[in-house]
């Protein structure tokens, strides 16, 4: 069993006859006997087990309002939501500072570790990383790795319009994160560069690709099998699992967007008809973001996964 120790403490403010309220809180709380899925031997009949590892805390803000900007025949109506957390392991068990390359003392939970990408050398398009002194090196080893945040955002929220006038309602949610990183499957599947041949190509893989002295690019020079041909020393895969392969999801969506309208009752009160409403409504209609994949807002791994699909509803409602 896990064991929760919370904080929390807030005010709320009501300002110009509750025309504006804001709620803002201050949360802390701690995780005693963290549950994580440990790896076992095969033999065992298992992958994995449910094991206490350690300690957890998550701690931050929480900032709520609501603000009436305009009432009358015309309403417009704003809320939001918005959290600041910070995540860290504190401790783990036996006193170790890291457990499967995913949990580190000091660090947020679903950490990653990393080789760190340099980029590539535009002499000769092999592919760079930083060692653990912070030198480059073609043929990183596993004390160079680095550990890099993970999969919680430290920011996240969203915020809603909301608007009328004479039987017409407008509203829409406009949903945000940011400071998570997560791993690009497809960049690893499909961005070996030549060392394999049997599957399809992220289309930078051809364009962006390194070819003459002097090219800056992010694409290595292909490499039959990831063996280097050239002169020089040889190089690790540029397919390597790296800081290449993690890549920011901070993202603003336009999450839904819906108008409807009430159609007035002196219309419709002649054919013994109470109502009839008349909405439209459309799902994932914009979304700003860096991650080079389909969609920044994924669980688990992104590799051959659809995105969230864009849709629209008209709904007649008598």
């Amino acid at each position: 069993w896990e064991s929760k120790y919370s904080l929390n403490t807030g005010i709320d403010i009501g300002l110009f006859k509750n025309r504006a309220t804001i709620a803002f809180e201050y949360f802390n709380d701690e995780t005693k006997d963290l549950l994580y899925d440990r790896g076992v031997p095969s033999n065992s009949g298992y992958s994995s087990i449910p094991q206490n590892v350690g300690s957890m805390r998550n701690y931050g803000y929480e900032l709520s309002t609501a603000f009436l900007p305009v009432i009358g025949k015309f309403q417009w109506r704003i809320t939001s939501n918005m959290t600041w957390v910070q995540n860290e392991i504190t401790s783990l068990v036996d006193g170790r500072q890291e457990i499967a390359n995913s949990l580190r003392v000091g660090y947020p939970y679903e950490s990653f570790l990393v080789y760190n990408f340099a980029g590539v050398n535009p002499a000769d398009g092999r592919p760079m990383w930083y060692d653990k002194d912070g030198y480059i090196t073609y043929n990183p080893v596993s004390e160079d790795r680095i550990w890099i945040n993970g999969i919680m955002p430290t920011f996240y929220g969203g915020i809603v319009n909301s608007l009328s006038y004479k039987g017409f309602d407008l509203s829409f949610l406009v949903q945000f994160q940011k400071g998570a990183r997560r791993y690009f499957a497809d960049a690893v599947v499909m961005g070996r560069v030549g060392s394999s041949v049997d599957r399809n190509q992220l289309l930078g893989m051809y364009t962006d690709r390194w070819q003459n002295p002097g090219d800056m690019t992010w694409v290595a020079q292909p490499m039959n099998g990831n063996v280097w041909l050239g002169a020089g020393s040889s190089t690790r895969a540029y397919s390597a699992v790296s800081s290449l392969h993690y890549n920011k999801v901070d993202f603003i969506k336009l999450k839904n967007l819906s108008l409807s309208y009430n159609v007035p009752k002196k219309w419709i009160t002649p054919m013994k008809i109470e109502g009839i409403t008349l909405s439209l409504t459309g799902y994932n209609l914009l979304t700003t973001t860096t991650y080079p994949g389909y969609d920044p807002e994924f669980t688990g791994s992104d590799s051959g996964q659809y995105p969230s699909s864009r849709s629209y509803t008209f709904v007649l409602n008598v």
